[in-house]
């Protein structure tokens, strides 16, 4: 009698996870949330054109600590830097004490001739935003970026000739591409290359007005299959547990499309 309850039992525990991995797969596939949405709170500063420049509350008051204007790359969203609260980089730098101002391009595919947007005006708006943030404080502003983000950071502090920069922190962002070439490459030839297939290309890329959120998270999972593999495994793995899908819910949504918007240009 004992073992036909103890076999019960492991078929009803069983049964339960079944029955929760299936609400939760189905919760899943129909864009239901298991956690509300996050944002920390922000005040829109300035607008430069498309650019909002967003400025957040910080611990300490702002005219005792140091600013940080944070660019985002142009394929995501600016809530790249404020995905939820452990994975925020506005929150890690606001709760030490900093600053903190962040450039939002917004998103061009649902803006007036957004996707015509071109690589000078969101240089110009990082400008106008370092501008703003040394008025507003008197103090040099530390720039940093991601990715693309960066490489606009390089160009606008080299345009500013550092004029009120206090550092430049970029991730991701390499200045010289062909040094990620192994040593024995022709850095001539690979540049003749590149520059030859760079003026075939150029009549059909000029027709082309941008690249639609949706083909930009489609790409970026595409660079590292085997990381999207491990990461659907890791899904099923907790598909019955409610508790661990709320805590990878914000990366997920994120990385899933909501993070990722049209290329202009």
């Amino acid at each position: 009698m004992s073992k036909r309850r103890k076999r019960f039992g492991v078929f009803d525990a069983s049964l339960n996870k079944t029955m929760r991995r299936a609400r939760n797969a189905v919760r899943l596939m129909s864009g239901a949330r298991f956690t509300p949405p996050y944002e920390r709170p922000y005040d829109i500063a300035m607008r430069e054109g498309f650019m909002r420049l967003r400025h957040y509350d910080s611990v300490v008051p702002t005219d005792s600590v140091e600013s940080v204007l944070l660019v985002p790359p142009l394929m995501v969203t600016a809530q790249v830097y404020d995905i939820s609260p452990p994975l925020s980089s506005v929150a890690l730098l606001a709760n030490q004490g900093m600053d903190v101002w962040l450039c939002d391009f917004g998103s061009p595919e649902t803006e007036e001739d957004g996707l015509k947007r071109t690589l000078d005006e969101h240089l110009m708006a990082i400008d106008a935003a370092i501008e703003h943030i040394a008025a507003q404080t008197g103090k040099p502003v530390h720039v940093a970026g991601y990715s693309q983000g960066g490489l606009f950071v390089y160009q606008v502090v080299a345009y500013r000739k550092c004029k009120d920069v206090a550092s430049v922190i970029t991730f991701g962002s390499p200045v010289d591409f062909q040094r990620n070439l192994p040593k024995n490459f022709d850095r001539d030839l690979t540049h003749n290359v590149a520059s030859s297939v760079r003026n075939a290309l150029s009549g059909a890329l000029d027709n082309v007005p941008g690249l639609p959120g949706n083909f930009t998270s489609l790409a970026f999972k595409m660079v590292s299959p085997s990381k999207e593999i491990k990461y659907l495994r890791m899904m099923f793995g907790i598909l019955d547990d409610k508790e661990a899908l709320s805590k990878v819910e914000p990366m997920r949504r994120f990385l899933g499309g909501e993070g990722f918007v049209a290329w202009q240009g």
